[in-house]
């Protein structure tokens, strides 16, 4: 076999291992690409992201975590301020109105 051949035979396998080479590292750039995009997504939603022209500002994790542990405490009895205790007030004011109905019908009735 010529001489030449197999150069162009040798340079042929370069090219395809440089070939595969540019394509591992492209596949794997893309994957590294979106992970970090992925990671940027999870920080922006994290600190929250400030307003900007025509988009409103979103809070972050912690505050607004917290927003929802000041709702909680609302569910929480307090001696007469939180909506739990009002929807006990209004549980037992009804309960009186019924018996107060009940007690109409039945005087009326008889």
């Amino acid at each position: 076999m010529p001489s030449y051949i197999l150069t162009i035979v040798s340079i042929c396998g370069v090219i395809t291992a440089i070939g595969a080479a540019v394509v591992v590292l492209v596949k794997g750039l893309a994957l590294v690409v979106r992970w970090v995009k992925r990671l940027n997504e999870f920080l922006d939603d994290w600190n929250g992201e400030p307003e900007r022209p025509g988009v409103p500002a979103r809070l972050g994790v912690m505050t607004r975590l917290e927003q929802m542990e000041t709702k909680m405490q609302e569910l929480e009895p307090n001696h007469g301020g939180s909506i739990k205790d009002a929807v006990g007030r209004i549980d037992a004011n009804l309960d009186q109105l019924r018996k107060d109905f009940d007690a109409h019908v039945s005087s009326t009735s008889s």
